[in-house]
């Protein structure tokens, strides 16, 4: 999906990913709660500086968000028609590499917090769940986020929010274990990174096919993040 970027962000990116990929604590804590993946999940290929980063809950056993056709996945064919609908002008073809391509291009990403595919959804946040999702905060979510530095954080379901929560403790956003996802619906808070920049950071429903009853609230959940940071003359996240 395009060429790899040369340069030590886009270095480093890469070694996140292989180690995503080479991790032997995923799967051992997983366990039973990981699906036997059909294809390895397809990782983000290259860094986008300062995004509006979307974060998922787990991949797919087909490969995923990052994974072109033949592979049509459920959360990027609901996600793009979502963003242009409010007037993000992505490409039409939603399961070409070249539309993955122009969402990077024009400022946004997507990462998962947990990095492999589930059996059934974690969103009940069991101890099991939990430990897998503590795991893959310290391990890799906290250094995809350090090197992205993202500029605003949507988190799409539970899952994302929990580990969201484990990424900036010390932030006025927290979510518990027990808390609803409705808690945080529809809020913007502030987080502090690693580096000292700071993120607007949201909340919002996974959108995809479980979801769609929901889908009028999530694309005005959604129009909350391009009302502060799209701007529509340059065509590119702000």
């Amino acid at each position: 999906m395009g060429g790899q970027e040369a340069g030590p962000a886009h270095e480093n990116w890469a070694r996140i990913q292989a180690d995503i990929d080479s991790c032997q604590d995923c799967p051992r804590l997983g366990g039973d709660l990981l699906a036997t993946p059909r294809r390895q999940p397809s990782r983000p290929p290259r860094i986008t500086e300062r995004p509006v980063l979307f974060v998922s809950e787990a991949p797919p056993p087909d490969g995923g968000f990052w994974a072109p056709r033949p592979v049509e996945d459920d959360l990027r064919e609901n996600l793009f028609g979502i963003l242009r609908e409010l007037g993000v002008s992505l490409l039409l073809d939603d399961h070409a590499v070249e539309t993955l391509n122009d969402f990077l291009q024009k400022g946004f990403f997507l990462v998962q917090a947990l990095k492999w595919p589930l059996r059934e959804s974690a969103r009940t946040l069991r101890r099991g769940e939990r430990d897998l999702i503590e795991h893959t905060v310290e391990s890799h979510l906290r250094r995809e986020l350090e090197a992205l530095r993202p500029r605003a954080i949507v988190r799409l379901g539970k899952v994302a929010c929990y580990a969201l929560a484990l990424c900036f403790p010390d932030s006025a956003f927290t979510f518990e274990p027990s808390a609803r996802l409705e808690s945080v619906r529809g809020q913007r808070f502030s987080v502090t990174l690693a580096a000292g920049d700071q993120a607007d950071i949201y909340a919002t429903a996974l959108p995809v096919r479980r979801n769609m009853r929901e889908r009028p609230r999530i694309l005005e959940e959604i129009r909350l993040v391009i009302r502060d940071h799209w701007d529509a003359a340059s065509r590119h996240i702000m």
